[in-house]
């Protein structure tokens, strides 16, 4: 981090994305001088937080016609890539063993919620037997085509099963249309969308999906019933924060 009692770095870093943040702060903590830059006026590039008023500045054509926004707009933030901390995770490693806890609130999240385009609302994420099973909404066909699908995806991952074999390299909506037909689209979406918070499908591999799914379930009754958790006033924007200041910190 930039110092005027230094003359001399032994890195530069430029941009304040995620990978970089993290980067400059291992950099620091080995006891490396790094000098970290950025054309934007706030922290996180691509992988940002942004107040309205930013967003406005960025995207020169929108204008926000909404009296209700405007008179609210310092209460939040747009993530440019929304995304969520599961609970059993390398992230919440490296927070805790870099101390930069001390910087971030964290909230518990109660539950996801998936837009469903055919009803025009919003469904609630069924992952837990209960959930699955109470929910009146789904056939018992479906209910055991969710759980098999689940089991599949947490617990029969290995090259001896030869339906991993043929689907691991490919999208996961190969193995969906394939093997499961009976899931509905709009639990493919949770699974696909929500729960991978993939925006492109057809690179999201079966592997990527498993590995993500797996550790979401591993996720639960870390931190309380759900197994993610966000942080409270910007997304990975407030992450990038707390890192570049626990590596100012170490650097002084």
């Amino acid at each position: 981090m930039y110092s005027e009692n230094v003359e001399e770095y032994d890195y530069m870093i430029v941009g304040s994305s995620l990978s970089n943040a993290l980067l400059t702060n291992v950099l620091s903590w080995k006891g490396f001088k790094v000098l970290s830059i950025d054309e934007n006026d706030y922290y996180g590039d691509y992988t940002a937080a942004l107040s309205v008023d930013q967003i406005c500045d960025q995207f020169k054509d929108v204008f926000i016609n909404d009296e209700n926004i405007s008179q609210n707009k310092t209460r939040f933030g747009v993530d440019l890539i929304p995304s969520y901390i599961l609970c059993d995770s390398k992230m919440i490693k490296y927070i805790m063993n870099f101390n930069i806890y001390r910087y971030l609130e964290v909230v518990k999240l109660d539950n996801f919620y998936t837009f469903n385009a055919k009803n025009d609302s919003f469904d609630k994420l069924k992952t837990t037997k209960q959930d699955i099973f109470t929910d009146t909404s789904i056939s018992p066909i479906t209910k055991r085509t969710i759980m098999k699908c689940i089991k599949f995806l947490v617990e029969e991952v290995n090259e001896e099963n030869q339906i991993w074999k043929d689907y691991k390299d490919n999208p996961i909506m190969d193995l969906f249309t394939d093997k499961f037909s009976k899931l509905p689209v709009n639990l493919i979406n949770e699974f696909v969308f929500t729960i991978c918070n993939c925006f492109d499908s057809d690179h999201l591999t079966t592997k990527m999906a498993s590995d993500i799914i797996t550790k979401f379930f591993k996720s639960y009754n870390v931190y309380g019933d759900f197994p993610a958790l966000l942080t409270k006033y910007g997304g990975l924007g407030e992450i990038i924060q707390g890192v570049y200041r626990s590596a100012a910190l170490i650097g002084n």
